[in-house]
């Protein structure tokens, strides 16, 4: 057998020890649920005891929910974290040793895989078991009922000449994901300055009749300025309108922008969702973007056409322009993941009974349509035939409505493949929040973790002292000690133009603001 390098026996000895790991965490879970208002049913316990091996008359822990979804929310996202890193270090390691042991290393990630799945399947029974999916379900749309009240309370002034205002321009050049992106920066100014988001889109390349097109209006009560003066930005405390830039950047910065979270909603959210800023901002997109009926009649009838059902997973594949901003990944790296769902669907089965393989295939790329179907006989692609064909021509109503639809296939899927570096896939994602209360577990990124372009900085405190080994210190990991609050931009998995799945990078936030290190997500 071929000798292997330092860095190639670290790799293979840390699977076990992963592996082992997830177990003991996974089955530290077992506990029963006891809240005043959901309370598990009698037959439940008896049989979690008869599962478990517990005597009928053994006094059995009880723990709240809010803490038990925070254990469970914890081993569900280090299984994540855990079998990224799995599969990015060993298929590393599979192109640098020598044939024999190649088949190795592949036969060890495919075991590894279907471990980790099986864990993960273990999980989520204790899920079910413990009735947690309903426990989030419901607090999602409690808080969210209060949240979507807010915002048309705020932008529903009983007096609009009275009220306080930011006025949006859709003049800038940009895609459409991207532009949709901006008018978030200009509702959550709005939004943590108490004034109404006004938005001009007269004129817009992509609907020059306007936003409300395709959309229900952002105000019934309060459209125009009164005074006819709009100031610039950032205004004075005497100004009844205020322009928000037409960029990002904005100067000064707006007082609440992404990825910030209200305080006052910030602990009920941290309950039951595991990555609270992407859902706020999810709370902004899903106002702006209440589809009118003429607009759902249209999906609706793509949805027929298509024959669009569950389970599906949505897959977006970004070519054309994004050449030069991103990495490109072939169709097998968002197959490997699709692939991965559906054979731990499979589990769930009762009778063994594999599960339809059902795919929605976004993308710029009409030849992708081709491959995929040549490549994956096995599986029923679906794809939305106008956008995918005319892609040369995007700029005009008929392109958005395309795309909207299209967007709305991809949020509805049971799970998402795509890459966070794309306007469109993060737009999906937001999109979810509102359609999944576990989105953050629905969603696999081939390139970076979740971010908003220009927001401000994220904190995090550090759980566990981190040691690394030699191997570990040639990629810049730090050693830092527990409670430490480390500071990352956009909490990017990328360093000279390498993926590094299930790592941080950023910096301490007492010694420097250079994102110069990296850190294992846990």
């Amino acid at each position: 057998m071929p000798t292997m390098t330092f860095k190639q026996q670290v790799v293979l000895r840390w699977v076990p020890c992963v592996l082992v790991t997830a177990v003991v965490l996974a089955w530290s879970l077992n506990v029963v649920v006891h809240k005043p208002s959901l309370i598990l049913e009698m037959k439940d316990i008896r049989s979690l005891k008869q599962t478990m091996g517990y005597p009928a008359n053994e006094t059995m822990v009880m723990v709240p929910y809010d803490q038990l979804e925070e254990i469970r929310r914890e081993v569900s996202s280090g299984l994540r974290s855990a079998a990224a890193f799995l599969r990015t270090s060993l298929r590393d390691l599979s192109n640098t040793v020598k044939a024999s042991a190649n088949e190795s290393v592949n036969s060890v990630l495919a075991e590894a895989e279907d471990r980790l799945r099986v864990i993960q399947f273990d999980l989520s029974s204790i899920d079910q078991l413990g009735k947690l999916t309903d426990w989030r379900q419901k607090e999602a749309a409690i808080l969210t009922q209060e949240v979507q009240r807010r915002i048309h309370a705020l932008q529903n002034p009983m007096n609009c000449s009275n009220a306080k205002k930011i006025v949006c321009r859709m003049s800038r050049d940009g895609g459409a994901a991207s532009l949709i992106h901006h008018l978030v920066y200009c509702i959550m100014a709005a939004y943590g300055s108490g004034k109404t988001f006004v938005l001009h889109s007269r004129g817009w390349r992509y609907s020059p009749d306007g936003w409300e097109v395709l959309f229900e209006p952002l105000s019934h009560t309060c459209v125009n300025i009164s005074s006819g003066v709009i100031d610039p930005w950032p205004g004075t405390n005497e100004s009844e309108a205020v322009m928000f830039p037409d960029w990002d950047r904005s100067e000064p910065k707006p007082a609440h922008q992404p990825m910030a979270v209200p305080v006052d909603i910030a602990s009920r959210l941290q309950r039951f969702h595991e990555m609270p800023s992407a859902w706020w901002v999810g709370q902004f997109i899903s106002y702006m973007m209440r589809i009118r009926p003429e607009m759902q009649q249209i999906i609706n009838q793509v949805q027929m056409q298509l024959n669009f059902s569950h389970p599906i997973v949505g897959v977006h594949v970004r070519r054309t322009d994004k050449t030069s901003e991103a990495k490109l990944f072939p169709i097998e790296e968002y197959m490997i993941h699709v692939e991965n769902y559906y054979q731990s669907l499979d589990l769930k089965s009762p009778l063994g009974v594999p599960a339809h393989r059902r795919v929605f295939l976004a993308s710029d790329q009409s030849s992708l349509i081709t491959e995929a179907k040549k490549k994956y006989q096995n599986y029923e692609f679906l794809w939305h035939k106008n956008n995918a064909e005319n892609m040369q021509n995007r700029y005009n109503l008929l392109s958005f409505k395309d795309f909207i639809t299209e967007l709305y296939f991809l949020a509805h899927s049971d799970f998402l493949v795509c890459t966070f570096s794309s306007n469109v896939c993060r737009l999906a994602y937001e999109m979810m929040q509102s359609v999944h209360a576990d989105a953050p577990s629905r969603i696999i990124s081939l390139d970076t973790n979740y971010f908003f372009h220009h927001a401000r900085p994220r904190y995090l405190k550090v759980r566990f002292p981190h040691r690394p080994s030699k191997t570990s210190e040639a990629l810049r990991e730090k050693r830092i000690n527990s409670g430490v609050v480390w500071w990352c931009s956009v909490c990017v998995e990328v360093l000279v133009g390498k993926l590094l799945h299930g790592l941080h990078q950023g910096g301490n936030f007492q010694e420097s603001k250079k994102a110069g290190y990296i850190l294992p997500v846990y």
